[in-house]
């Protein structure tokens, strides 16, 4: 991540939850921002991308900062969250795989480049603001989720063996 930021000339800002030694900080390409942890609703409004894993909290932060999103889902939820985020335009999605092959920065090129993410978040994050409460905020998002009727929760084959789906999710 700080690796495609840097090559676009953006400041990373990393949380790490503990999982970086202090070399391992010192040894992160360009000149990002590390920390174990940030107050991510204060710091997101700040970004101009949000590079996440697809877990529904940061991906609401992020969308009620009006931020979009470049997924790189890793379990869960989140090829699933990911994809939704993806077809109502907030995000683009890289695999793991892909993220270490250069693809992040594609990516957040691409992100950073068209604003019709940016648009496509920043509208959501309109409806968020004029949800009266927080259950209400999450209903929203998860309609706009759901609304996506071109993607299904993968169902087994005849063979009993989960169908074949690079993203991880059953497409139909």
């Amino acid at each position: 991540m700080t690796r495609a930021c840097a090559a676009l000339g953006a400041r990373a800002v990393v949380a790490h939850g503990g999982g970086l030694t202090a070399d391992e900080v010192a040894s992160l390409p360009g000149d990002p921002l590390v920390r174990a942890f940030w107050p991510q609703t204060r710091i997101l409004p700040r970004c101009s991308a949000a590079i996440l894993h697809g877990g529904f909290n940061t991906v609401l932060d992020s969308l009620a900062a009006g931020v979009p999103i470049v997924a790189v889902p890793l379990a869960f939820e989140q090829p699933a969250t990911a994809a939704r985020l993806n077809r109502i335009g907030a995000a683009c999605v890289v695999s793991p795989a892909e993220a270490g092959r250069g693809g992040l920065e594609t990516a957040l090129k691409r992100v950073l480049g068209y604003p019709r993410y940016r648009h496509a978040a920043q509208t959501l994050a309109g409806e968020i603001a004029a949800a009266d409460d927080l259950t209400a905020t999450a209903a929203l998002v998860l309609a706009a989720l759901r609304a996506d009727d071109a993607i299904a929760p993968a169902t087994r084959t005849r063979s009993g063996s989960p169908p074949r789906v690079a993203s991880g999710v059953g497409l139909r």
